[in-house]
């Protein structure tokens, strides 16, 4: 069974993997491609992770959250995306959330 991983780097926040753990994509997986709320949901939860870095030419600083109810606002976004996912695809795939703040 494929796996999805969701995680916050430098790109969109769903990684699939086969079951032999190699990455197939780094993007919404085949079932979803066509689901513009999920992938808002996603595009979102990344601006939002990418502003909590100070990127710029001089410096690349983690700043976070300006304080806990941001933070606990943004942990409920990413519940929900993730159970939509669930909901969706969860049959077919191991879903794994890979967040950390």
């Amino acid at each position: 069974m494929n796996k999805i991983k969701i995680f916050l780097n430098i790109s969109y926040p769903m990684w699939e993997y086969n079951e032999n753990g190699e990455l197939v994509d780094n993007d919404l997986v085949e079932e979803l491609k066509h689901d513009v709320g999920i992938d808002c949901m996603f595009v979102e939860l990344q601006n939002i992770y990418d502003g909590l870095y100070e990127d710029n030419a001089i410096n690349f600083e983690y700043r976070g959250f300006s304080n806990e109810v941001e933070k606990e606002a943004f942990i409920k976004k990413v519940e929900k995306a993730i159970s939509l996912v669930k909901e969706k695809v969860g049959e077919k795939y191991i879903i794994e959330n890979n967040i950390v703040l």
